[in-house]
């Protein structure tokens, strides 16, 4: 009988034999003949797209569309029923295709033809509408193609206007679509009533991941609230969401709402929402990315950020450029950032930080709990005074008395070669074109590389 392993017998005298393990290929070589045949066809198809494109799908206008092979989008800039045709065609020998961007308002006959009776070839992820005018009947049709649709992943509806209330019949439909997780539905006029189905979407889609709701006009009654949604990225972008809507921003992050990408740029926030921001700051255990940048915010409102960040244990990345904290508002800040334990970017470009502020952050980068991997402090009016500070927290040479380095508490700033977490600088368009050579050093000679960004230096 066979015992670990070996057949052997009692009655003669036989040695073992041991086989080496045969491996079997993953796949079948049938199938992997099919795969290359599969590669072969489609190499033949995007020449015979390109032939099409460049011989038949234009006129005297231009072209009737493009074909994006990055992002494996198709671009339809033409409203003929010729243009319709070739895309079907182009989509039936192009099955890698996945996304499709409407740059021009289609007939009925058209949308009819290409939505309904083609149905996008089963193969569309991303569908995007760019200058698409809602009439009823589009709207419609389009409604009842979202309607049976499982395959769109990603809806993005871009310069709408909705004065008329089109799109309500659209919304209406995506209320019961829940295949599609991404929407992007931005520099738009909606309206009210299209507001409240957008509301009702976000409410009872548990699918939705992503959001993008920038520069609309029309915010007030939308309120993203509830313990089980799954939005991972909110963009706010130009939306002057105001007091109120921070507080409900900074309820939602409290709670624990899963979002990972906040971006609230161009919003002009006061102090008051900064504030309510930060509150759901301290508390929140999921947020990732905030950009906070192009609001004009001011030095009064670095004191609750501070705060928000001395208690926030996952952000990493803080992008505040293009605002006026000055340089007492970043003595605030990095005040609450020598007790941060995740920050790994952090962009203070056009801050009016000048020296005083340089210093300290040099005071933040000396100690040894910065773990700080990218900063960008370009564009502050930073002289020499903050500068050499700065070379000499990021330069790695000889110290003339390492025991003494080493023994030095963190309260200091300023000793050689403290940080060694920084690897992307730009400490562009500020006053130290005498420094240039010294900046440069620091790449060449530092233990642990760094790239060093000097862009129009004065």
């Amino acid at each position: 009988m066979p015992k670990a392993g070996l057949v052997y017998s009692e009655k003669a005298a036989l040695s073992e034999i041991l086989c080496k393990p045969k491996i079997l290929p993953l796949k079948s070589v049938t199938l992997q003949k099919l795969e290359e045949m599969e590669k072969n066809q489609l190499a033949i198809n995007i020449k015979l797209c390109q032939f099409i494109i460049n011989n038949l799908a234009k006129d005297k206008k231009g072209q009737y569309f493009i074909i994006d092979e990055d992002k494996k989008a198709l671009l339809l800039s033409s409203t003929k029923q010729k243009a319709i045709d070739l895309v079907i065609e182009i989509l039936k020998l192009r099955p890698d295709i996945i996304r499709i961007e409407l740059l021009q308002n289609l007939d009925v006959d058209g949308v009819q033809k290409l939505f309904i009776d083609f149905n996008l070839n089963n193969q569309i992820t991303q569908v995007c509408f760019k200058r698409f005018m809602w009439y009823d009947q589009r709207a419609e049709i389009l409604g009842q193609f979202f309607m049976k649709n499982k395959i769109v992943k990603q809806l993005e509806i871009i310069t709408v206007n909705d004065c008329n209330r089109g799109l309500t019949p659209l919304f209406e439909a995506l209320t019961h679509n829940r295949s599609i997780s991404r929407y992007k539905i931005a520099i738009n006029t909606i309206g009210q009533e299209s507001i409240l189905f957008l509301t009702k979407i976000i409410m009872d889609n548990k699918n939705v991941e992503s959001l993008d709701l920038s520069y609309e006009i029309c915010l007030e009654n939308i309120k993203l609230k509830g313990k089980h949604s799954n939005i991972q990225e909110l963009m706010l972008k130009g939306c002057d969401i105001g007091k109120s809507g921070c507080k409900n921003l900074g309820t939602i992050l409290e709670i624990g709402v899963k979002i990972q990408n906040l971006d609230l740029s161009w919003n002009l926030l006061q102090l008051d929402s900064v504030i309510e921001i930060c509150k759901g700051m301290k508390l929140n255990s999921t947020l990732l990315h905030l950009d906070l940048s192009n609001n004009l915010i001011e030095e009064k409102s670095m004191k609750p950020l501070s705060e928000a960040l001395r208690y926030n244990s996952t952000i990493r990345t803080l992008n505040l450029n293009n605002n006026t904290i000055h340089a007492n508002g970043c003595i605030k800040l990095t005040k609450g950032l020598i007790d941060n334990i995740s920050l790994r970017s952090l962009s203070l470009s056009n801050n009016f930080i000048k020296d005083e502020g340089c210093e300290a952050l040099c005071h933040y980068l000396g100690k040894r709990s910065c773990i700080l991997e990218h900063l960008d402090i370009s564009d502050n009016f930073i002289r020499e005074k903050g500068s050499v500070n700065l070379l000499a927290i990021l330069d790695y040479k000889e110290s003339d008395n390492p025991e003494e380095d080493e023994n030095e508490h963190d309260g200091l700033f300023g000793i050689i070669g403290k940080n060694d977490s920084i690897k992307v600088l730009d400490m562009s368009r500020n006053d130290i074109k005498k420094l240039e050579k010294e900046f440069h050093y620091i790449p060449l000679h530092r233990k642990y590389k760094i790239k060093v960004i000097l862009n129009d230096l004065r």
